[in-house]
């Protein structure tokens, strides 16, 4: 039995879309491609080697504590109340799928997942992945912007970037968030007076996923939901610490924080396959940018910054996804009631 039925089979892409998978494809190709000329490969073996038993359960404890994290914020999130014994295994089978898909796709079963074993609707589930997406990101731009000048002569002078930062994230990104319910119903009232094809259709969408963001304006779960976003960000950056650590790379703290939260920032973008790309590259830039290591040396640290957490994800992906299956004869979908797509 699959996993992951879809109610409907999925509408065929169309030619933009096909055109942005082909141009995301292509710029993943060239960077693994120029990846793989940079790695000293002597190096990365070298390294991989010194991981201790110790090192990787750390790492592994570290990630289950961040995937619980994740639950907790989902479950302020969601527009009902969601059992963590359901959302947990969810959340570590959506991290598998998000890590090894091509062009963001693992993110749809988020929606999907929620939606077979809880009863979620497609718009209730989608309100709190992108909540939750947009939080993530809002704490990498705060972090970014408090840990730039801290990080000495590196970034003096470099006022107009940290004011992005900041502009990015409380100036627009947070209130923006927060009043998101509110913007995408003046968004839709907009979309039913265009005289053009489709666009008037998509205005009822766009008003129940306005449902599933007015939670925010709960200044209470509002809050809790960014004070887990908090957490989970320094999950993944203690994850970083502690595998730069047993990689022999010392960095003091505010370079080894605008370092992370670079590496973290480019996980957000499509130019991935199987979870290798963008991410190895951002860490390569940091690493001889800021802290000075040649291209081959700094290419590997990113392979392994990247290749041993995506390993840990697969495992615990494949616990989550038989965790699932075994507990499908106890699936409460259909508790929570909305209305269809």
């Amino acid at each position: 039995m699959s996993l992951l039925p879809a109610p409907h089979p999925p509408p065929a892409p169309g030619p933009a879309r096909r055109l942005w998978h082909g141009f995301s494809l292509l710029i993943g190709l060239v960077i693994i491609s120029t990846l793989i000329s940079l790695i000293d490969w002597a190096h990365f073996l070298a390294t991989l080697r010194q991981l201790s038993a110790g090192t990787l359960a750390a790492l592994t404890g570290v990630y289950l504590l961040l995937n619980g994290f994740r639950v907790l914020r989902f479950q302020a999130l969601l527009t009902e109340p969601a059992p963590a014994r359901w959302l947990y295994p969810i959340g570590l089978y959506h991290n598998l799928l998000v890590r090894v898909l091509p062009f963001k796709l693992g993110e749809l079963a988020h929606v999907l997942l929620l939606r077979r074993h809880l009863g979620f609707s497609a718009e209730a589930g989608l309100s709190s992945l992108l909540g939750a997406r947009l939080l993530e990101l809002m704490v990498i731009l705060l972090v970014g912007a408090v840990s730039l000048p801290l990080a000495g002569d590196l970034f003096a002078g470099q006022q107009a970037l940290q004011a992005f930062f900041i502009a990015g994230s409380v100036i627009i990104g947070l209130p923006a968030l927060y009043w998101a319910g509110p913007l995408l119903r003046r968004l839709a009232h907009g979309l039913r007076r265009v005289p053009l094809p489709l666009l008037p259709a998509l205005a009822p969408r766009l008003e129940r996923l306005a449902a599933g963001f007015d939670l925010l304006r709960q200044p209470r779960r509002f809050a809790r939901a960014f004070a887990w976003s908090v957490c989970t960000y320094s999950c993944s950056f203690l994850l970083n610490a502690i595998l730069l650590q047993a990689a022999g790379v010392p960095l003091p703290l505010p370079l080894l924080v605008v370092i992370v939260t670079l590496g973290m920032f480019a996980s957000a973008f499509p130019f991935n396959i199987s979870g290798f790309g963008m991410v190895e590259m951002s860490w390569t830039f940091a690493l001889t940018t800021l802290a000075g290591y040649d291209s081959g040396t700094a290419a590997a640290i990113g392979l392994l910054l990247n290749g041993v957490p995506l390993l840990i994800t697969l495992v615990c992906g494949l616990l989550g996804r038989v965790w699932l299956r075994l507990s499908a004869g106890d699936s409460v979908a259909g508790t929570i009631h909305h209305d269809p797509l």
